[in-house]
Formats: C-alpha cells, sequence, structure tokens
C-alpha cells in the first residue's frame, strides 16, 4: 500500500514537470518566433501570430478614447429603515470570564 502511493506520487510529480515544460516551451517559442516576410496571409503574419490573436474581434467603428464624463446633480436618497449606525464593536466583544 505505501509503495504504490509513493508510486503514484512519483507518476503525479513527473506529470507536473512534463506539463510545466510543455508550457514553458510553448511559450517560449510564441515569444521567441520571427515572422517571414511575406508572412502566411500576406500582411507578415505567421501561423503562430494568427492562432494567438483569432479570439481579438476586431472593431467596426473608431473606439473612443477619451472618456465622457457626467457630473450627477443630485445624490440618491436612502432608505432610513436600511440605513445602519457605526459598527460598535463594544456590543459583540465578550467580557473576561469573572474569578
Amino acid at each position: 500500500m505505501h509503495v504504490q502511493a509513493i508510486a503514484s506520487q512519483r507518476r503525479a510529480r513527473f506529470l507536473v514537470l512534463g506539463l510545466a515544460f510543455v508550457v514553458l516551451l510553448a511559450c517560449t517559442s510564441f515569444a521567441t518566433h520571427v515572422d517571414k516576410v511575406g508572412g502566411d496571409d500576406g500582411k507578415g503574419h505567421c501561423s503562430i501570430c494568427l492562432g494567438a490573436t483569432a479570439h481579438i474581434v476586431q472593431p467596426i467603428s473608431a473606439v473612443q478614447v477619451a472618456p465622457v464624463l457626467v457630473a450627477a446633480a443630485m445624490a440618491a436618497n436612502f432608505d432610513p429603515l436600511t440605513k445602519q449606525d457605526r459598527f460598535a464593536s463594544s456590543l459583540y466583544i465578550r467580557p473576561p470570564p469573572a474569578r
């Protein structure tokens, strides 16, 4: 029983190390690859770049860069039934036991 537990731990450790190595290899190849002059799509992008950015939706209209600031004329009124006072911790802290 103890030998099987050690073997399963060793197997899990090699699996995790192998997966970490594959992820490290993939990330390194994505970060250090060099595109061809013409590229696969004619614009200089290779298949790695096209696959990595396939999920990005291209905007149809121009994106507004400057934020639009709107001033509120009045603050919302709070319901007095739901308003709570400050938390008084002395109500919830138990005094030390009497001797």
